[in-house]
């Protein structure tokens, strides 16, 4: 994943009509076998509603059964998988322009655009699909009316005519493109909408189970716990382009029994498999390993409401004597990348100095000295872990290790799951290992989510005046130069400060039989099946 600046077409506030190119898929071969038709072992589906669904695997299902507006363009890289480019193309719209000023939005719809029943698909259904996820029924509302510049969405979001939707900012959004990308925006049905509006008046019940899709698939089949069964949706605007003709989603929880599967020929693709299967699987003729560099961030906070962690100098000791090397090579054995700060890498407006680089680095006589001019001697701190994760509980060992050669003893505190999340949310932890995943790869929204004074997200208890002011003011910025140093003075502040420590970034490891291609990296992490195909 290349470092990435979001939105494009309206961080430059370009004027006139702008007619976004086609999709790009994979090869288009067969090789005998299934052909067109594909499984997939991945995890559970919890439901079908685009701003309900919790699990990974519903949301990768939701992805694939709606359309959005525009979609993020995928390019071929080098390592043999699809990236999602700085850049995005037509969904279900022919044109999208831009105001002067960047903050009116219109959107043309292709022509006769039907849901995979045939009944039509119009403005209508944009204008209700986007004022439900803008909505108390979505979860995903905050950010999005946030980021997005939209404070009213019954007022700023009208159909204009059948085949036209305009949307009014209140200021030019540099986020805007990555969120009408997303699942979460999905065009669901009006009509099935409004006909089962429900208790909550939003068809939250009816949407959960039961889908309109207007996307490249169509939900042949739902086995709760079992397994989803999608096929082609020739009605989908695109459909020429889709290589499958059916999808088998199989929940197997045992990471095992997934690996074992793919080995055996069984299933086509695994997901969410552990390092020690990644790796064994790269030795394996059969199979092809897709380890691609994601945002997914593993960190270790330290509380400063929390003694010692009240003391920035016992903060910085500790950043010191972390051995940010020896966990990306033991514990994630290579399938991982510095994380340097609170905005990886590969994500815009980074201040690593390069690919490699670590936010701090490892050095215990320098973690000594500062625990000396800390006033602080034979320190015995709690480190709290999910016994959940097992990366996590692996991190702690190591990190364990090195602070005791800088005289720190930690004592690893395992908590059940449930209780580690409560805990480290109501900010009670004052030493803890977690990890945080974006679905937007903007800086802003991953600093407000995980270090903004008072966010249900800031589990460290980090709270800075300056630093909160320098991403608001990041948020309601619409010129691309200034929000990158405005950027950049957030993440200083964050490395002074040294309570928020990054450890390092997981890859997203794809696993496939060596005949398939078209796997795909999107900044939501969520694999767009239709891009699917055989060598």
């Amino acid at each position: 994943m290349r470092r990435k600046h979001i939105a494009p077409l309206v961080a430059a506030a370009l004027t006139g009509v702008v007619a976004l190119s086609g999709c790009q898929g994979g090869s288009q071969g067969d090789s005998g076998g299934r052909s067109h038709s594909f499984i997939v072992g991945a995890g559970e589906v919890d439901g079908l509603d685009p701003v309900q669904t919790k699990t990974m695997t519903a949301q990768m299902v939701v992805a694939n059964l709606y359309a959005n507006l525009i979609e993020q363009k995928m390019v071929p890289v080098a390592d043999g998988y699809l990236d999602g480019a700085d850049e995005y193309v037509n969904g279900i719209v022919e044109s999208y322009e831009t105001a002067e000023d960047g903050k009116v939005l219109t959107f043309k719809l292709a022509g006769g655009l039907t849901f995979a029943d045939g009944s039509p698909l119009t403005a209508d259904d944009v204008v209700y699909t986007m004022k439900r996820t803008l909505s108390d029924a979505s979860y995903v509302s905050g950010s999005s009316t946030v980021f997005m510049h939209i404070s009213d969405a019954e007022k700023q979001i009208v159909a204009v005519d059948p085949s036209t939707v305009r949307v009014t900012l209140d200021s030019p959004a540099p986020a805007v493109n990555a969120f009408l990308a997303l699942s979460t925006f999905g065009i669901l049905s009006a009509e099935k909408g409004k006909a089962n509006a429900g208790a909550n008046g939003a068809a939250t019940e009816f949407f959960v189970k039961n889908a309109t899709p207007s996307g490249p698939f169509t939900l042949d089949s739902w086995t709760a716990g079992e397994s989803v069964k999608l096929v082609k949706n020739p009605k989908y605007v695109h459909a020429g382009d889709v290589y499958p003709e059916q999808l088998t989603i199989l929940n197997m929880a045992d990471e095992d029994q997934r690996y074992l599967a793919l080995k055996n020929g069984d299933i086509d693709v695994a997901l969410d498999l552990s390092p020690r299967l990644v790796k064994e699987a790269s030795s394996e003729a059969a199979l092809t390993v897709h380890s691609m560099p994601s945002s997914t961030l593993y960190y270790l906070g330290m509380n400063p409401k929390v003694a010692p962690f009240d003391n920035k100098l016992v903060r910085q000791a500790v950043a010191a004597a972390v051995p940010y090397e020896l966990l990306m090579q033991e514990v994630l054995l290579g399938q991982a990348n510095p994380a340097y700060g609170v905005v990886p890498h590969n994500m815009t407006t980074s201040t690593a100095p390069s690919e490699k680089a670590t936010q701090y680095e490892t050095n215990a006589e320098r973690a000594k000295q500062l625990l000396a001019q800390a006033g602080v001697r034979d320190l015995t701190v709690d480190l709290s872990i999910s016994s959940a994760d097992p990366i996590s509980v692996d991190s702690a060992v190591h990190i364990q290790s090195a602070l005791a050669q800088a005289g720190i003893k930690a004592q690893i505190k395992q908590l059940a799951d449930a209780d580690f999340e409560t805990r480290s949310k109501a900010q009670e932890l004052g030493f803890f290992v977690a990890n945080w995943a974006s679905w937007v790869q903007d800086p802003f929204f991953q600093m407000r989510a995980l270090l903004l004074t008072d966010r249900a997200t800031n589990r460290t208890g980090f709270a800075n005046a300056a630093f909160d002011k320098l991403v608001l003011d990041g948020i309601a910025e619409g010129d691309r130069a200034k929000r990158d140093e405005l950027s950049a003075q957030a993440q200083q502040i964050v490395i002074d400060e040294a309570s928020f420590v990054g450890l390092f970034t997981r890859n997203l490891s794809v696993v496939t039989r060596s005949d398939v291609d078209g796997i795909t990296l999107a900044d939501d992490q969520l694999l767009r099946l239709k891009y699917l195909s055989r060598k």
